[in-house]
Protein backbone atom coordinates (compact mmCIF):
# COMPACT_ATOMS: atom_id res chain seq x y z
CA UNK A 1 0.00 0.00 0.00
CA UNK A 2 1.17 3.47 -1.02
CA UNK A 3 1.88 5.60 1.91
CA UNK A 4 0.56 8.71 0.75
CA UNK A 5 2.05 10.48 4.17
CA UNK A 6 5.56 9.91 2.32
CA UNK A 7 4.73 11.49 -0.52
CA UNK A 8 3.21 14.87 1.23
CA UNK A 9 6.79 14.96 3.09
CA UNK A 10 8.47 15.20 -0.05
CA UNK A 11 5.68 17.73 -1.01
CA UNK A 12 6.58 19.97 2.15
CA UNK A 13 10.45 19.75 1.54
CA UNK A 14 9.85 20.92 -2.23
CA UNK A 15 7.47 23.71 -1.00
CA UNK A 16 10.52 25.22 1.91
CA UNK A 17 13.00 24.51 -1.08
CA UNK A 18 11.48 26.30 -3.87
CA UNK A 19 8.44 28.41 -1.72
CA UNK A 20 9.16 28.92 1.90
CA UNK A 21 10.85 31.82 1.40
CA UNK A 22 8.26 34.40 -0.55
CA UNK A 23 5.00 32.65 0.77
CA UNK A 24 5.42 31.28 4.34
CA UNK A 25 8.40 34.08 5.85
CA UNK A 26 6.75 36.36 3.51
CA UNK A 27 8.35 39.99 2.90
CA UNK A 28 8.61 42.10 5.87
CA UNK A 29 7.69 39.66 8.26
CA UNK A 30 4.28 39.39 6.56
CA UNK A 31 3.65 36.11 4.59
CA UNK A 32 0.60 34.74 2.70
CA UNK A 33 -2.54 32.93 3.81
CA UNK A 34 -2.52 28.66 4.90
CA UNK A 35 -4.66 28.66 1.82
CA UNK A 36 -2.41 29.54 -0.76
CA UNK A 37 0.68 27.38 1.22
CA UNK A 38 -1.78 24.57 1.45
CA UNK A 39 -2.74 25.03 -2.56
CA UNK A 40 1.22 25.26 -3.01
CA UNK A 41 1.98 22.11 -1.54
CA UNK A 42 -0.63 19.94 -3.41
CA UNK A 43 0.63 21.05 -6.59
CA UNK A 44 3.57 19.40 -5.56
CA UNK A 45 2.40 16.72 -4.11
CA UNK A 46 -0.02 16.08 -7.43
CA UNK A 47 3.28 16.12 -9.50
CA UNK A 48 5.12 13.36 -7.23
CA UNK A 49 1.53 11.34 -7.47
CA UNK A 50 1.88 11.43 -11.54
CA UNK A 51 5.50 10.92 -11.55
CA UNK A 52 4.81 7.42 -9.79
CA UNK A 53 1.65 6.19 -12.01
CA UNK A 54 -0.71 6.33 -9.15
CA UNK A 55 -4.29 7.04 -9.65
CA UNK A 56 -5.64 9.81 -6.96
CA UNK A 57 -6.21 13.14 -7.42
CA UNK A 58 -5.66 15.99 -4.53
CA UNK A 59 -8.00 18.52 -3.96
CA UNK A 60 -8.18 21.87 -1.23
CA UNK A 61 -10.41 21.89 0.61
CA UNK A 62 -12.99 19.18 -1.21
CA UNK A 63 -16.34 19.63 0.02
CA UNK A 64 -18.41 16.74 -1.57
CA UNK A 65 -19.01 13.65 -0.39
CA UNK A 66 -17.94 10.99 -3.78
CA UNK A 67 -21.31 8.59 -3.87
CA UNK A 68 -23.90 11.01 -2.99
CA UNK A 69 -22.45 14.36 -4.25
CA UNK A 70 -23.83 16.24 -0.74
CA UNK A 71 -21.83 18.28 0.75
CA UNK A 72 -19.86 16.46 3.56
CA UNK A 73 -21.10 16.33 7.19
CA UNK A 74 -20.79 16.06 10.66
CA UNK A 75 -23.27 13.97 12.04
CA UNK A 76 -22.97 14.82 15.69
CA UNK A 77 -25.57 12.40 16.96
CA UNK A 78 -23.29 9.28 16.83
CA UNK A 79 -20.25 11.30 18.33
CA UNK A 80 -22.67 12.49 21.44
CA UNK A 81 -22.66 8.55 22.71
CA UNK A 82 -18.94 7.87 21.64
CA UNK A 83 -16.91 5.93 24.31
CA UNK A 84 -13.79 6.18 23.30
CA UNK A 85 -11.90 8.86 25.57
CA UNK A 86 -9.47 9.53 22.86
CA UNK A 87 -12.14 10.63 20.42
CA UNK A 88 -11.50 14.08 19.78
CA UNK A 89 -15.35 15.00 18.11
CA UNK A 90 -16.58 13.36 21.26
CA UNK A 91 -14.70 16.10 23.31
CA UNK A 92 -16.15 18.54 21.17
CA UNK A 93 -19.67 17.95 21.42
CA UNK A 94 -19.12 17.63 24.85
CA UNK A 95 -18.15 21.23 24.62
CA UNK A 96 -14.20 20.97 25.45
CA UNK A 97 -13.18 22.21 22.19
CA UNK A 98 -14.49 25.87 20.69
CA UNK A 99 -13.16 27.80 18.20
CA UNK A 100 -15.09 30.18 15.57
CA UNK A 101 -15.38 27.15 12.85
CA UNK A 102 -16.91 24.53 15.41
CA UNK A 103 -19.52 26.99 16.08
CA UNK A 104 -20.63 26.80 13.11
CA UNK A 105 -21.54 23.29 13.13
CA UNK A 106 -22.87 23.80 16.93
CA UNK A 107 -25.24 26.09 14.99
CA UNK A 108 -26.59 23.80 12.49
CA UNK A 109 -24.57 24.22 9.71
CA UNK A 110 -21.71 20.88 10.11
CA UNK A 111 -20.02 21.28 7.04
CA UNK A 112 -16.39 19.50 7.00
CA UNK A 113 -13.75 19.59 4.39
CA UNK A 114 -10.02 19.10 4.86
CA UNK A 115 -7.48 21.45 3.72
CA UNK A 116 -5.98 18.53 1.13
CA UNK A 117 -6.90 15.18 0.76
CA UNK A 118 -5.79 12.90 -1.96
CA UNK A 119 -8.56 10.97 -2.91
CA UNK A 120 -10.40 9.20 -6.26
CA UNK A 121 -13.56 11.31 -7.45
CA UNK A 122 -16.08 9.36 -7.73
CA UNK A 123 -15.73 5.85 -6.34
CA UNK A 124 -15.23 6.66 -2.76
CA UNK A 125 -11.41 5.38 -2.27
CA UNK A 126 -10.15 7.64 0.15
CA UNK A 127 -6.76 7.40 0.88
CA UNK A 128 -5.28 11.20 3.03
CA UNK A 129 -6.74 13.62 4.89
CA UNK A 130 -4.65 16.69 5.42
CA UNK A 131 -5.66 19.81 7.89
CA UNK A 132 -2.39 22.46 8.00
CA UNK A 133 -2.36 25.19 10.63
CA UNK A 134 0.53 27.90 10.76
CA UNK A 135 2.97 27.68 13.75
CA UNK A 136 1.99 31.05 15.80
CA UNK A 137 -2.34 29.54 14.92
CA UNK A 138 -1.59 26.03 16.04
CA UNK A 139 0.11 26.50 19.51
CA UNK A 140 -0.06 28.45 22.70
CA UNK A 141 3.27 30.08 23.84
CA UNK A 142 2.66 27.23 26.86
CA UNK A 143 3.28 24.57 23.85
CA UNK A 144 -0.55 23.73 24.25
CA UNK A 145 -2.73 23.34 21.06
CA UNK A 146 -4.68 25.67 20.48
CA UNK A 147 -8.43 25.51 19.97
CA UNK A 148 -8.99 25.74 16.34
CA UNK A 149 -5.84 22.79 16.05
CA UNK A 150 -7.76 20.40 18.24
CA UNK A 151 -10.72 20.94 16.35
CA UNK A 152 -8.88 20.42 12.95
CA UNK A 153 -7.67 16.65 14.77
CA UNK A 154 -10.94 15.85 15.60
CA UNK A 155 -11.93 16.61 12.06
CA UNK A 156 -9.47 14.04 11.11
CA UNK A 157 -10.54 11.80 13.60
CA UNK A 158 -13.95 11.95 12.30
CA UNK A 159 -13.29 11.54 8.66
CA UNK A 160 -11.05 8.08 9.23
CA UNK A 161 -13.99 6.96 11.80
CA UNK A 162 -15.37 3.98 10.17
CA UNK A 163 -18.37 3.87 12.52
CA UNK A 164 -18.84 7.60 11.56
CA UNK A 165 -18.23 7.90 8.04
CA UNK A 166 -21.35 6.01 6.98
CA UNK A 167 -21.89 5.02 3.02
CA UNK A 168 -17.99 6.63 2.28
CA UNK A 169 -14.62 4.83 3.07
CA UNK A 170 -12.72 6.48 6.05
CA UNK A 171 -9.53 8.09 5.12
CA UNK A 172 -6.91 5.30 5.08
CA UNK A 173 -4.51 8.05 6.85
CA UNK A 174 -3.96 11.32 7.90
CA UNK A 175 -2.17 14.00 9.63
CA UNK A 176 -1.95 17.27 11.23
CA UNK A 177 0.84 19.28 9.73
CA UNK A 178 1.94 22.67 11.14
CA UNK A 179 3.65 24.89 8.80
CA UNK A 180 6.78 26.19 11.14
CA UNK A 181 9.09 28.95 8.97
CA UNK A 182 12.02 26.37 8.21
CA UNK A 183 9.94 22.93 8.12
CA UNK A 184 6.80 20.83 8.51
CA UNK A 185 6.12 19.78 11.48
CA UNK A 186 3.58 16.21 10.87
CA UNK A 187 1.50 15.18 13.55
CA UNK A 188 0.54 11.73 13.18
CA UNK A 189 -2.90 10.39 15.35
CA UNK A 190 -1.33 8.46 17.79
CA UNK A 191 0.31 12.17 18.82
CA UNK A 192 -2.89 13.86 19.00
CA UNK A 193 -3.03 15.52 22.53
CA UNK A 194 -6.15 14.18 24.89
CA UNK A 195 -8.64 16.71 26.03
CA UNK A 196 -9.36 16.47 29.75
Amino acid sequence: MMRYITLLKEAAAMFYAQDAEKLLRGVDGRSVCERCVVNCIARYLWCLIQQRGLVADVDVEYNLDCKSADPKRIRLEACRYCSRSECLMHAFVKGCIRCRESRKVMRGNPLIYPDLIVHVRGPSRNYLAVEFKKEDEARKRTGNYKNAAMWDMAKLQYLSCSERMTGVSPYEEKVFVILKPNAAEFILPEQFPAVE
